[in-house]
């Protein structure tokens, strides 16, 4: 990295993790040698940073030519650190193939044959992925069960519950919630492929990429205001919604109109149709056409 920064030869400079040692010493070191760059973040939400944590991102943030972002969201949070909102670029971010992408919901009858091999024997199925830290907000969705139907499981794929969930688990029906350890990808698609609905409770996800993996798999998604992935992929009413965080009531209430009236298969068709627009090709395709029309 050192001798490609020191000699300046290279049509394009991208830097991302901004913020790691590798990214300041890339951003310091091509703002001192008067190298045009551009600075890439896959998502943001603006905080109310202290001044001196204020002051070192813009430091950082300000100093490139141009701005690569995930959306509208990711836009704001660099403006917010001076970034040049005519110089920032939107690109599809992902972590699914085309190929990953399914061509429509799973059926009764897959579903039937994927419940039957993964064990499952609830009517109605919702899936959250995730690690299971408190961020992730997996306690809220946990104490929505009680509020969304007896007939419901709820599937956490990530970990396993030491404990942090015993407060959460009080006044719910424990038989319906089920922990489930980190999945291989091959597993965990037939896990999204068994499920009614994907619910992303989190306090707080810069991304989340677990959406574009439901989305992908043909599942309408609920998730809160404080995950970038929702507010640039979901629409309400059209492939999910978007509830408040630490909004219990609101997680339940969405969730069981879904179920109830049947929206499942349409809101995944939605889904599907707006992932195919976020895959590793198109991601690729559109950082090409950004570096090619805007050559530094």
């Amino acid at each position: 990295m050192r001798g490609y920064l020191r000699s300046g030869r290279a049509d394009v400079f991208v830097v991302g993790g901004y913020a790691t040692p590798a990214g300041i010493i890339a951003t310091r070191t091509l703002r001192r040698r008067g190298i045009p760059f551009y600075l890439n973040s896959d998502g943001g939400l603006i905080k109310n940073d202290k001044k001196t944590v204020y002051n070192f991102k813009r430091s950082l943030i300000s100093s490139a030519s141009y701005w690569l972002g995930t959306g509208r969201l990711t836009a704001d949070y660099l403006v917010h650190y001076g970034a040049l909102r005519e110089r920032i670029f939107t690109y599809p971010f992902t972590s699914v193939r085309e190929a990953d992408i399914s061509p429509a919901p799973a059926g009764d009858v897959e579903k039937r044959r994927l419940r039957g091999k993964l064990g499952i024997g609830e009517e109605h199925v919702i899936l959250s992925v995730g690690q299971f830290i408190p961020r992730k907000g997996f306690d809220l969705l946990i104490k929505a069960q009680k509020e969304i139907g007896s007939d419901t499981g709820i599937y956490l794929v990530g970990g396993e519950n030491t404990g942090i969930y015993e407060d959460a688990l009080k006044d719910t029906d424990r038989s319906r919630i089920h922990f489930l350890p980190f999945k291989e990808p091959a597993s965990l698609k037939e896990y999204y492929r068994a499920a009614d609905l994907f619910v992303l409770p989190t306090r707080e996800d810069i991304w989340g990429l677990v959406i574009n993996e439901a989305m992908a798999n043909g599942l309408p998604v609920i998730t809160t205001d404080r995950c970038v992935a929702g507010i640039e992929l979901v629409q309400d009413g059209v492939n999910g919604y978007i509830v408040p965080t630490e909004d219990v009531r609101a997680i339940a209430e969405k969730a069981r109109y879904i179920l109830e009236n049947d929206l499942c298969g349409a809101m995944g068709q939605a889904s599907i149709a707006k992932i195919r627009g976020y895959s590793i090709e198109e991601m690729a395709r559109a950082h090409m056409r950004i570096f090619e029309e805007n050559l530094l």
